[in-house]
């Protein structure tokens, strides 16, 4: 019996972490990637603006491409949040992450597309 459970939760390991993984390409496709791209592209060939004050200002001192490390700085930050997460909801960091970069991605592009 202790061989069988021990299978069963090494398969069940390893499913988890392939879930976890998923998640967090996801999350960096849309959030990172996605956000980034729909952003720069709509700023730079619309007469679109950055929403967030904060962002605006550091594009406007440091220039467009100043948003590739304030992101990827962001996706660090919430890779250490998920890793000081209890375990058993960590998962919650990749998918919230993963839902904000899909709304601000179709965000970007309703308004370069739509309104603009």
């Amino acid at each position: 019996m202790s061989y069988l459970t021990d299978t069963v939760s090494i398969k069940a390991t390893v499913v988890q972490s392939s879930v976890h993984h998923l998640m967090w390409l996801l999350a960096v496709f849309t959030y990172g990637i996605g956000d980034v791209a729909t952003t720069m592209y709509f700023i730079e060939t619309t007469a679109a603006v950055e929403g967030h004050p904060a962002i605006a200002a550091a594009i406007n001192v440091a220039g467009l491409w100043i948003l590739v490390p304030w992101k990827i700085g962001a996706i660090v930050f919430l890779y250490g949040f998920y890793r000081m997460t209890p375990h058993e909801w960590r998962i919650g960091v990749p998918i919230g992450t993963f839902i904000l970069g899909s709304i601000l991605t179709l965000w970007n592009l309703h308004l370069g597309i739509v309104v603009l």
